[in-house]
């Protein structure tokens, strides 16, 4: 009850997330991960599950093969990748969600490197970036 708080909707929760531990999305399906580039930018270490549709292109973005999915945890560029639990909830996958979490928790030191590179990663979802690149969408679409 001294960890978790409901706080309702907000019109601006950056400075709640600011101050937050870590963010852990565990989805097993997402559109693209809003709260993980959100969290970054505030520089709040993520642990997400490695599922289709963002977190492996956010986290780990240098990631030779996008459609990857890790079945063990990785600590990648910019967060944690975690095995996704299947519809059975695999006993080991928990396993594994839980020993990271609890690793976490008690070394605090853990998750720093996280916090001071996070910001860095929302560089590629600048407005000039994104311009740029849909410059050359645009363009090559008109030829």
């Amino acid at each position: 009850t001294d960890r978790v708080h409901f706080l309702g909707f907000m019109r601006n929760p950056y400075p709640v997330i600011r101050q937050s531990y870590g963010l852990v999305s565990c989805s097993t399906t997402e559109g693209f991960g809003n709260v993980l580039v959100e969290a970054l930018v505030c520089g709040v270490p993520v642990i997400s599950s490695d599922i289709d549709s963002g977190p492996r292109e956010i986290l780990s973005p240098s990631s030779p093969d996008h459609t990857f999915r890790t079945q063990d945890p990785e600590y990648a560029e910019y967060g944690v990748l975690m095995p996704a639990q299947s519809n059975g909830d695999v006993p080991e996958v928990k396993d594994k969600w839980v020993a990271v979490l609890a690793d976490v928790l008690t070394n605090t030191d853990k998750l720093t490197p996280y916090r001071d590179i996070g910001p860095d990663s929302y560089d590629v979802y600048s407005l000039s970036q994104l311009k740029s690149k849909w410059d050359i969408i645009i363009n090559d679409c008109s030829k």
